[in-house]
Order: structure tokens, then sequence, then C-alpha cells
């Protein structure tokens, strides 16, 4: 179990829990729900890769399913892009991201925090009830974690 991943994995379940919230409207809130809707896509990525790509997780009790699946939230959040981003910058030469952790999460909590910054700007700026660009951003979102879903972080 990493640490760090576990700590960054809880962090966006509990941003993604922040989309229940209906606070007043601030910078504070409205990227918390930025990096929620991110969150949330991610978790169910996660389970998903858990669930039916990872080799061997079927023999793994309950207990470590969940806490690869917490694991792999951050990488799944971050999805294609910036595992395509990490691995053009490491020129490939590792076993998953697992290797260079570090340099994976600082990409992914990069552009994450961009995201999070547009949905936010989107959010503060229109009264709708359903903003149409972040419903395409949501969508973006989805395919950029189902895309990534294959991808093994925690190496081959």
């Amino acid at each position: 179990m990493n640490i760090t991943l576990v700590t960054v994995g809880l962090l966006l379940i509990a941003s993604a829990i922040t989309l229940m919230a209906a606070g007043p409207r601030t910078w504070l809130v409205a990227m918390a729900h930025g990096l929620g809707m991110q969150a949330a896509v991610g978790i169910v990525a996660s389970a998903v890769q858990v669930a039916w790509f990872r080799d061997g997780a079927d023999m793994l009790p309950v207990e470590q399913r969940v806490v690869l699946a917490v694991e792999g939230i951050p990488f799944n959040t971050s999805g294609w892009t910036a595992a395509s981003a990490f691995e053009r910058l490491s020129l490939d030469q590792h076993e998953g991201a697992m290797a260079e952790l570090d340099a994976f999460l600082a990409i992914g909590v990069v552009q994450m925090l961009a995201v999070a910054g547009l949905i936010a700007a989107r959010k503060l700026r229109d009264d709708q009830v359903i903003d149409p660009v972040n419903v395409i951003i949501f969508g973006l979102l989805v395919a950029n974690s189902a895309v990534n879903v294959t991808w093994a972080w925690w190496g081959a």
C-alpha cells in the first residue's frame, strides 16, 4: 500500500463529496466542485480497472481490491492525457508510473487543477443549473479516463 496514493485518492473522494454541497459561490467551493467532478469520473474508472483490467485482482480479498481502487484514483482521474505526457517526458523507460510516482503526480495534479479552474470559472460565471460547456468537459473527462483504464500504472 502506497500511503501517498491512498492519501491523494482519499482527497479526491472528499472532493467528489463536495458535489453534494450547495454552499455559497466562492472560488474555493467552485474549485472543489471542479476537482470533485473529475474525481467522480476517476473513482468509477478505477473501480472498473480493478474489476476487469487488473490481472489477479479477482483473487485478492475485497479489502485489498478497495485499496487498489483508491490507489488508482489519481491515475484514472488524470487519465490518458497525463499518462501520455508522463510517458513522453520519461522516455517510457520505466515499468509503470509507480517507478517515478513524484513525476507522474506532478503532471496529474497540474492537469487536474487546470481543468478544475476551467470548471470553476464556468460555475462562477453562469447561473444555469446545467452549463453546456461543463457538460462537454464532463464528456471529455469520461473519455479521457475510459481510454486510460487499460494502462498498467502499477507496472506490468
